[in-house]
């Protein structure tokens, strides 16, 4: 191969090994985004170290057990000073269980992605409650507020594509001029590489794509060029999301994310199938779908009713 993704060869000496480090080196590349690439390398790095401190062979079930033992030693939500979040523990531990799968396909190894996944404790995924969707009333502020940044039509667009059509922080930033497009009188943007490394196509308002054209024009890009739309990258849209958030008075955390969130509840409480929000979401598990749309649900609920002691005068 003309190309490894840098793995660290002295985290462990079974690493060190040509075959192993082939392998590895060759799932990794099988992750098409430079930013999967680089997540993943990260992953298995940490992985490697931890195999190296325990002396453990990283190919064989044991490690697999231990590592997924230590990772959920450290989680935050046990009260022990733990640093790692959940989703953080659960995005190690399905990278490991794909390499494996990735591996098991080949006939590289023995263990088969049922044992794999037996091997590992996935902790539950945090649950989205009423507090984590912006209001009506906090989305108008946070748009009305990003219309006076300095960088207004950048940063109102990105948020935009966030809230209006649902992105992740990551695919929004990487939207080309190509990407906007039109079809039969309705507006799309394309994700050409959304998590998995996997496309979809979003429709989007014609105002949007308007606006998103306008962007190009500014940056001397046409319709048709291949250049990204806002030379910014995830950090700093995570900065003045908080900063434009932080000025338009919204009294809580506000994450890139939370747009999203926010338009998944929208859509849910617009009527929409849960199957076609996974679908515009880019979601490969539908559980997922149900994680943002939680919200949605417990506002679509039953009307609690008065206690029959609470009407006793």
């Amino acid at each position: 191969m003309d190309h490894l993704t840098p793995i660290d060869q002295q985290a462990h000496p079974l690493a060190a090994a040509p075959d192993f480090a082939v392998m590895l080196s060759r799932f990794i590349l099988t992750r098409k985004s430079e930013r999967t690439q680089d997540t993943y390398t990260h992953i298995f790095n940490n992985y490697l170290a931890h195999c190296a401190a325990a002396d453990l062979d990283p190919l064989r079930g044991d490690a697999i057990i231990n590592y997924s033992q230590a990772l959920n030693a450290d989680r935050k939500d046990k009260g022990n000073g733990g640093k790692l979040s959940n989703d953080t523990i659960r995005n190690r531990l399905k990278a490991l269980a794909s390499f494996f799968t990735w591996l098991h396909g080949y006939g590289l190894t023995p263990l088969t992605p049922l044992q794999v996944s037996d091997m590992i404790t996935l902790p539950e995924a945090r649950k989205l409650s009423p507090r984590d969707i912006l209001t009506v009333g906090e989305a108008a502020a946070l748009l009305d507020t990003a219309k006076r940044n300095r960088n207004h039509c950048r940063d109102l667009c990105l948020i935009r594509l966030m809230l209006d059509a649902g992105l992740r922080v990551s695919e929004a930033a990487h939207v080309r001029a190509v990407d906007v497009y039109a079809a039969d009188n309705r507006h799309y943007v394309h994700v050409a590489w959304g998590k998995g490394d996997k496309s979809r196509d979003v429709e989007i308002s014609p105002a949007l794509a308007s606006d998103l054209w306008q962007c190009g024009r500014l940056l001397g890009l046409d319709q048709q060029a291949h250049s990204r739309l806002f030379p910014i990258d995830r950090s700093n849209i995570f900065r003045m999301i908080q900063r434009t958030a932080a000025r338009a008075d919204i009294p809580k955390p506000i994450s890139p994310h939370s747009l999203r969130h926010t338009h998944a509840h929208q859509l849910r409480l617009a009527g929409w199938p849960i199957e076609l929000i996974a679908s515009r979401l880019g979601h490969a598990s539908i559980e997922t779908t149900k994680l943002y749309t939680r919200p949605a649900d417990l506002a679509q609920a039953m009307v609690l009713p008065s206690m029959p002691w609470q009407r006793v005068t």
